[in-house]
């Protein structure tokens, strides 16, 4: 009896420990950036996914038949980026249901096949990207989001930098 008296002692020593290092602001870590990705074309997806390699930020990519609406019910999330033509999207349907999301601080990158597609709808997203784009234009509009969101640069990671200057 005496030892599991102990036991409950230590244990509720520990949580108190835990409990004021999370309110003397000690343990608090920063909120990771998460970004979801639901990209139909491997091709587009996989430029999307080199943009977003730069960055130290905790991303997602989507299948066709994961459902990005379900998902951002599900967890937080600071960017989505959206094809108008994935999974089971028509008439721009998931563009329409992530629309009550930007009040919490979700942006919106729209990923398109014509810059007529992207502008018939300009109201459903944030920033856009339209073909023809590469990587590159996918690292400017998410450095540019992140700054909006967060009032700085994004830091960029320094494994990729020293990649970078090597193939040079």
């Amino acid at each position: 009896m005496h030892n599991a008296k102990e036991r409950a002692l230590r244990a509720s020593r520990a949580a108190a420990r835990r409990k004021s290092t999370i309110e003397g602001g000690l343990a608090v870590k920063p909120k990771p950036f998460k970004v979801l990705v639901a990209i139909h074309r491997p091709k587009y997806r996989s430029r999307m996914l080199r943009g977003l390699s730069m960055f130290d930020w905790d991303v997602r990519s989507l299948l066709n038949k994961e459902d990005p609406i379900g998902i951002l019910n599900q967890h937080e999330t600071n960017i989505l980026v959206l094809s108008d033509d994935f999974g089971r999207n028509r008439e721009l349907g998931f563009f329409k249901a992530a629309q009550r999301f930007r009040p919490q601080g979700v942006y919106i990158i729209g990923v398109f096949d014509t810059e007529e597609d992207a502008n018939a709808a300009s109201e459903l997203y944030d920033m856009s990207l339209y073909t023809p784009w590469k990587s590159l234009h996918a690292k400017v509009v998410l450095a540019e989001l992140f700054q909006r969101i967060k009032g700085e640069p994004p830091v960029i990671r320094n494994d990729v930098v020293h990649e970078e200057l090597e193939e040079q």
